[in-house]
């Protein structure tokens, strides 16, 4: 199910994608939509105390377990400095459609660079909380909320590995960082998808989101949702 990651944008046609990319923290590629494919297992432990990212701490209440609908077990937590190896399996697992859609392009690999600024976040700014497996250990979905300068909403981007897709998790994630959002007493938050991401459209109508054509490019939509009555 959804959204955004890198560069290697010169050779797509969206040139306004080049924008601030919520997920990475900078500037790069805009992702769209849900990751596909396998994923290579790395481990993974949920009990320990991590450093500062930023001026705030581990935000560790935050941290959930889930229960899809299909008995399968996931752990949520927000992300943390020593991701990096989850990150570049998640990438890696990327089907070339998923990667066209969700990225523009077919990028499936991740630099030193971008997984710096995947991992490295201020939660004072921004919130990325992962879904990993927990029989496997293996992450499988991401959604984050990104500051916007001098405005009360934030950015956000949900990607779901595409073997998970249709199993509930894109839909907790959403509800999720709704929650978030809310915590913060945001007014809005605001996305992007291409027009073609029928899952993605589908999941955001039933949230209630508003849906506008980017005036930038015909062939993504904007999405937008008012998280308090009378915002």
């Amino acid at each position: 199910m959804l959204h955004r990651i890198c560069p290697l944008m010169a050779q797509s046609g969206h040139h306004h994608a080049l924008k601030q990319c919520p997920l990475l923290g900078g500037r790069g590629l805009r992702q769209f939509g849900a990751i596909g494919g396998s994923s290579t297992q790395a481990m993974v432990t949920h009990n320990q105390d991590y450093p500062n990212s930023g001026s705030r701490p581990y935000p560790k209440e935050w941290e959930r377990r889930l229960l899809l609908p299909d008995g399968t077990h996931i752990f949520v937590r927000p992300v943390r400095p020593d991701d990096d190896d989850l990150f570049r399996n998640f990438a890696k697992g990327l089907t070339e459609q998923d990667a066209r859609q969700r990225f523009f392009v077919p990028k499936k690999e991740l630099s030193d660079a971008d997984l710096d600024r995947l991992v490295h976040i201020d939660y004072e700014r921004a919130m990325a909380f992962i879904a990993i497996e927990e029989s496997s250990g293996t992450m499988i979905g991401v959604v984050r909320l990104h500051a916007e300068p001098n405005r009360d909403s934030r950015e956000f981007a949900i990607t779901v590995r595409s073997d998970f897709q249709g199993h509930g998790l894109g839909r907790m994630l959403m509800q999720l960082i709704i929650d978030y959002a809310r915590s913060l007493s945001l007014r809005v938050i605001e996305g992007r998808t291409l027009y073609e991401n029928k899952a993605m459209l589908k999941l955001c109508r039933e949230f209630g989101f508003e849906f506008l054509i980017d005036p930038e490019d015909a062939g993504v939509t904007i999405l937008s949702l008012s998280l308090f009555r009378g915002s």
